[in-house]
């Protein structure tokens, strides 16, 4: 990344994975005001450039989310297809995943329908250590879909919005 303004800030940012730290070399360009606030009358930012300057902004934290989320899918991908004996450890894996997620704004989208849902898991008669199942909304209801016995494949997307009540 090339930046012609010298006071430019640059913030590095590690990526937490499960308790620890993976390493990356993140960097969000900061955009400060180029002018030396010399004068009351250089205190004032035109508006156009704090626009353009909150724009570059934006466009950087999505190039940073877009990493983020693309570490967390990769991190996770081991996972896929495993299991744990029980329901608590199952339950408790997930509940270690749904935070993650959470912390990032991200969710996992249901194979079934592509709407992005919270990971659980739930207990049934036949599964011992439980089925995971995808939890969201369609068409304003509760649903949940899956029923697996194995962590499913888990495509990561943006956290909706909430909507108004």
């Amino acid at each position: 990344m090339h930046c012609s303004n010298p006071l430019a800030l640059y913030n590095m940012y590690k990526l937490e994975c499960a308790g620890s730290f993976y390493q990356s070399n993140y960097r969000i360009l900061l955009a400060t005001n180029p002018r030396s606030p010399s004068s009351n009358e250089d205190d004032f930012m035109a508006i156009g450039s704090q626009d353009d300057a909150l724009l570059e902004l934006e466009k950087q934290l999505n190039r940073l989310h877009r990493s983020i989320r693309i570490a967390i899918q990769d991190y996770l991908k081991p996972m896929e297809g495993k299991r744990h004996r029980t329901l608590q450890e199952n339950q408790k894996a997930v509940n270690q995943i749904q935070k993650l997620l959470e912390r990032y704004g991200l969710r996992i989208q249901c194979p079934e329908c592509g709407t992005p849902s919270i990971l659980r898991v739930s207990p049934r008669k036949n599964a011992v250590d439980g089925v995971f199942v995808f939890d969201h909304k369609v068409n304003g209801k509760r649903t949940f879909h899956g029923g697996r016995t194995t962590l499913p494949l888990m495509r990561l997307v943006e956290k909706p919005a909430r909507s108004a009540k």
